[in-house]
């Protein structure tokens, strides 16, 4: 039972972390980068894929514990 309690909170943090990522690039280029400021374009697009990439990784851990509770 705590499995899938822990592999649902994994899903959630991997589908925030997709959800900052997607922040990060469209928030750069309307000007609304709050959290994180300004930036050039090249160092929004790592930013975002660093997020969009840890995000699937920790969502298909939590996925992989949820099956097996």
């Amino acid at each position: 039972m705590i499995w899938f309690y822990a592999g649902k909170t994994l899903e959630l943090i991997g589908l925030a972390s997709l959800g900052v990522g997607l922040l990060i690039g469209i928030g750069n280029h309307t000007n609304f980068a709050a959290p994180v400021g300004p930036m050039s374009p090249e160092r929004a697009m790592w930013i975002e894929l660093f997020c969009f990439l840890a995000g699937m990784a920790v969502f298909a851990v939590g996925r992989r514990l949820e099956r097996r509770a």
